[in-house]
Formats: structure tokens, C-alpha cells, sequence
């Protein structure tokens, strides 16, 4: 049995949202996908195989809400947990990442430590602590 990388994918229309987000995920281990285009989402997911989306919720080209839909509704998802990933008020994430059907939600901080083990916990949760074998 072989042991992966632990992988995310990170879509996020801010450039300085997606840099600060991969410094901090590979300085704990992750190795890091990232994309400030949705529409790559298909491809990165076939290409890369991540485990995990964490996913904006506030894009130009597609609410990030709509593409975890789209990604449910056409089975993209299926080997992979979604995180809606948002600026929004914390008091609305819950509803919408239970409408979507996400796996959970993240409030988008400053605290770089609280994020990083915050996703550590839900990595943990949902994907498990040794990823093995194929998705």
C-alpha cells in the first residue's frame, strides 16, 4: 500500500488569497493546486487528483456556491471533499455549505496558524490521516 501526498486544491479569484494560501498548506505539508480560473476546476481534477477543493465562494466567472453544484450534480467531486472557502459573514457559511451540499466551510482569516489547523482537522476528518491507494 502506497502513501499520497496529501493534495488541495485551492480556487480563489484573489492572487494574494491563492499565493498566501499555498505558502502556508506546503509549509504544512500539502502539496498544493491552485487556480483563479473555475473553469480549470474539470481538468485539474482529472489531471491532479486532489482529495480536497477548498473553494471561494465570491468569483467573477461562477459563484463558488453554483460550482460545487456542478460539481455534485455531474459526479467531478466523486474521490474529493469540497470546502466552500469564504470572506462571508461566518453566520452564513453553515446554510450554504449545507444547500450546495459541501463538506464543510472555512471563514477566510489572517491567523495563518488557526487556517492551517483548521484544514488539518478537516483533511483529517474527511479524507483521513494516511491517503492510500487510488481515489
Amino acid at each position: 500500500m502506497t502513501t499520497m501526498a496529501r493534495r488541495i486544491l485551492v480556487i480563489d479569484d484573489s492572487l494574494i488569497c491563492l499565493e498566501a494560501t499555498r505558502m502556508a498548506l506546503e509549509e504544512a505539508g500539502y502539496e498544493v493546486i491552485t487556480t483563479a480560473d473555475p473553469m480549470q476546476l474539470p481538468e485539474l481534477i482529472r489531471d491532479r487528483r486532489p482529495q480536497m477543493a477548498l473553494v471561494d465562494v465570491e468569483m467573477p466567472k461562477i459563484n463558488g456556491a453554483r460550482l460545487v453544484e456542478l460539481c455534485r450534480i455531474s459526479g467531478l467531486n466523486q474521490g474529493m471533499v469540497i470546502i466552500l472557502h469564504s470572506g462571508r459573514a461566518p453566520d452564513e457559511l453553515p446554510d450554504l455549505a449545507f444547500r450546495v451540499k459541501a463538506a464543510h466551510y472555512l471563514h477566510k482569516t489572517e491567523d495563518i496558524d488557526s487556517f492551517v489547523k483548521q484544514v488539518n482537522e478537516l483533511f483529517d476528518r474527511y479524507v483521513g490521516r494516511s491517503v492510500s491507494g487510488e481515489l
